[in-house]
């Protein structure tokens, strides 16, 4: 019997860290179905960072105003931990870069 361990990231723009995890063993366990798997996405930083967090339980979610990278206004999430007094921030949800279409990201008209 084998064991994995799968950790990546999201892939940009086609799948989340978790998505990935999951396809990558759905493969394994076709190929060799006695195999052990453990499942850790990852983030670094960027996108699905938030969302990253929201799962492994970092802290509540507290929604607030922003603007995306186009000075836009909108609505980011970050985590925060009350006991630890830690804000979980990821810029790439605060600056909203994630909604861009792919026409809009282009580095000489936007910012975070």
């Amino acid at each position: 019997m084998k064991n994995w361990l799968i950790c990546t990231d999201s892939f940009k723009d086609a799948a989340t860290a978790t998505e990935v995890c999951k396809a990558i063993a759905m493969g394994i366990q076709q190929s060799s179905p006695q195999s052990t798997i453990q499942k850790i996405p990852l983030s670094d930083g960027g996108d699905g960072f938030i969302t990253l967090g929201k799962a492994l339980g970092w802290g509540k979610t507290v929604t607030m105003p922003s603007f995306d990278a186009l000075q836009r206004p909108i609505q980011a999430d970050y985590l925060w931990e009350q006991d630890t007094r830690t804000a979980w921030i990821g810029v790439a949800e605060a600056s909203g870069i994630q909604e861009l279409k792919a026409s809009e990201r282009d580095g000489r008209l936007t910012s975070s």
